[in-house]
C-alpha cells in the first residue's frame, strides 16, 4: 500500500542547489531496491505511476476518512455499494468512483454477483490487518492525520524549500508552538509508532536497563510499549512543551487499563537542541532517538551524541532508530523508503542530510562510545544503529 499510494513530487533542479539537498532529491527520485537486496537497479521508471501516485494516496486516506474499510470489514459478504452507502452516508454514484480507484490499485476485491448491484466488495488482507480500526496492527490514523493533513499539505513548499532553505518552511521548533498542530501530529504518531516500541525492545538489553531516556520521544508510544514489555523499567520521554501536553492526556488515558505501565512513564519538556538536558549526568543505562537524526540540522547531531554519552552510565547504551542507509557508495543506494522519508523532512528540516551508517558511526566514535553496531529495522525502510558508553574510562 505504500509504495503505490506514496506521494511523488516532480521539481527541476536549478542551478545553485546545495549538494546534500540535491542528493535528497536525486535519491527520493530513485526506485532502487533496499540495501541488502541484489536485485539491479532499473534504468529507467514508471513517469505515470509517480505522477498519480499522489491521487492513489488520496485514494486511500479518503477510504479512511469516510470509514469504508470498517463498514467493508463489518459487512462481510454484505458489502454492496448500496449497502456502503448506507454505511459511510456518501451516495454511491460518488462511493463508485472511490471504489473503483482502490480496486485497481489492488486495495479492495469484487466478488462478482449475477448483477452489478449485487457485487461485494472485500479488503485486501493487509487492509483488513492495517487500515482497519478494530485491528491489532491498527494505524490508519498515522496516515489519515499526519501524513494526509499536515506533512503532505507541508510538501507542497518543497521545491521552495529546495531553493531557499530553511527561510522557506518552518521546522519543527516552531511548527510546534502551535499546540492544535503538535497534538494531531503526537496523536497520529502515537498510533503509528507502537510497533516500534515491539521491534525496539530486541535491540537493547531490557534485562538490565532500569532507566531510559527517550530523547525526542514525543506523546510516548515507544516507552510506553518498553514499559509494557519490562515491568522493572522506567522511561522518561524528552520532548517539546506542546507534546508533552498530550503524552500526559495519552498517559491519563493509559492508567485507566495499564496503571502499572502508566506509572513507570514520565515526561520532561524541552527541545533535544537544548543542551544540555535537564537531567542528571550518569542517569540512564539506556537513551533512546527514534526518527530524532532525521528530524534536526544534520550538523547538530554530534552535540546530541555527546548530550546522550553524558547522561548514559558506564556500559550504557544508545540506541538510534532512523532512515539510515549504508552509504553513498553501497550497492543499490538506499531502499525507497529510506530516501523517500528523508526527501519528505526536507519540507519540516531544510538542513537533513542522508545518514549513513558509516558518518553516524564516526561520530557517535567521536563522542566517545564504542561497539557501534547496526541492526534491521522496519522493513526496506529504518535502520538501528547501537552504540555503548565504555564500562570503564580507557
Amino acid at each position: 500500500i505504500f509504495f503505490r499510494c506514496f506521494f511523488f513530487w516532480r521539481c527541476a533542479e536549478p542551478s545553485g542547489f546545495c549538494l546534500n539537498q540535491t542528493v535528497l532529491l536525486r535519491k527520493a527520485m530513485q526506485t532502487a531496491s533496499a540495501d541488502h537486496s541484489t536485485a539491479p537497479v532499473p534504468d529507467d521508471v514508471d513517469v505515470n505511476s509517480m505522477a498519480y501516485g499522489f491521487a492513489a494516496s488520496k485514494a486511500l486516506f479518503c477510504a479512511l476518512d469516510i470509514g469504508l474499510f470498517d463498514a467493508i470489514s463489518r459487512l462481510g459478504a454484505g458489502a454492496t455499494v448500496t449497502a456502503l452507502a448506507q454505511e459511510t452516508q456518501v451516495p454511491p454514484t460518488r462511493l463508485m468512483v472511490l471504489i473503483k480507484s482502490l480496486e485497481s490499485l489492488h486495495v479492495l476485491r469484487a466478488v462478482r454477483g449475477p448483477t452489478a448491484k449485487d457485487t461485494t466488495y472485500q479488503n485486501a488482507p493487509s487492509v483488513e490487518q492495517l487500515m482497519v480500526s478494530t485491528a491489532r496492527a491498527y494505524y490508519g490514523d498515522y496516515y489519515k492525520y499526519q501524513l494526509d493533513k499536515q506533512l503532505y499539505l507541508r510538501m507542497q513548499r518543497v521545491a521552495a524549500v529546495m531553493r531557499e532553505g530553511a527561510g522557506a518552511t518552518a521546522d519543527y521548533t516552531q511548527w510546534f508552538q502551535d499546540a492544535s498542530e503538535a497534538r494531531l501530529y503526537s496523536r497520529a504518531q502515537h498510533n503509528g509508532s507502537k510497533g516500534v516500541g515491539r521491534m525496539l525492545a530486541a535491540h537493547f538489553d531490557v534485562v538490565r536497563a532500569r532507566r531510559v531516556l527517550d530523547v525526542g520521544g514525543g506523546s510516548g508510544p515507544v516507552s510506553a510499549e518498553l514499559c509494557a514489555r519490562a515491568p522493572h523499567l522506567d522511561c522518561t520521554v524528552l520532548d517539546f512543551p506542546t507534546v508533552v501536553a498530550t503524552g500526559e492526556e495519552l498517559r491519563a488515558e493509559l492508567a485507566q487499563t495499564r496503571p502499572d505501565v502508566a506509572r513507570r512513564l514520565h515526561f520532561i519538556p524541552g527541545s533535544a537542541l537544548d543542551c544540555p538536558w535537564a537531567v542528571p549526568h550518569g542517569r540512564f543505562d539506556v537513551v533512546l532517538m527514534s526518527y530524532l537524526c532525521v528530524s534536526v540540522p544534520f550538523g547538530a547531531l554530534p552535540a546530541l551524541f555527546r548530550e546522550a554519552f553524558r547522561v548514559l552510565g558506564p556500559g550504557g547504551q544508545l540506541v538510534l532508530h532512523d532512515f539510515i542507509s549504508a552509504g553513498p557508495d553501497a550497492a543499490g543506494g538506499a531502499g525507497t523508503y529510506t530516501a523517500l522519508w528523508t526527501f519528505m523532512h526536507v519540507s519540516v528540516n531544510a538542513e537533513v542530510q542522508m545518514l549513513y551508517a558509516e558518518d553516524l558511526q564516526a561520530m557517535l566514535e567521536a563522542a566517545g562510545f564504542v561497539g557501534v553496531r547496526r541492526c534491521p529495522g522496519l522493513p526496506a525502510m529504518t535502520s538501528v544503529l547501537v552504540a555503548q558508553r565504555p564500562s570503564a574510562k580507557l
